[in-house]
């Protein structure tokens, strides 16, 4: 069975619930947004669970809202699936970049 966007929706939400407890330094919690990581890294190994990232709002931003240089375990995690996003589709490309591009406004000089 394919993995749907209800299933990176619930991915999502487990690393939102831990997020900000791991981030004030509650270990349980960092254990937490590791294995949902663990579990969105498994979600997205094959092309059905790519496509439910993709099509998931806020799959790519929120992912990236852990990465964090001084947590290497999860931020590789991160790193890792952003890499699988940028290779697997265009679509898959502009969620991730579009998450570190600046404002589109454009600017007359």
């Amino acid at each position: 069975m394919c993995p749907t966007r209800t299933d990176a929706q619930a991915a999502l939400q487990a690393l939102n619930m831990h997020r900000d407890a791991a981030q004030e330094g509650h270990a349980e919690a960092h254990d937490a947004v590791l294995a949902s990581l663990q579990c969105m890294q498994a979600l997205t190994s094959g092309g059905g669970g790519m496509d439910a990232a993709i099509a998931a709002p806020d799959f790519v931003q929120c992912l990236c809202s852990v990465l964090d240089p001084d947590d290497q375990d999860c931020s590789k995690l991160v790193v890792e699936m952003l890499t699988k996003l940028c290779l697997y589709s265009a679509d898959g490309y502009c969620a991730a970049i579009q998450v570190f591009a600046p404002s589109t406004k454009h600017v007359q000089y």
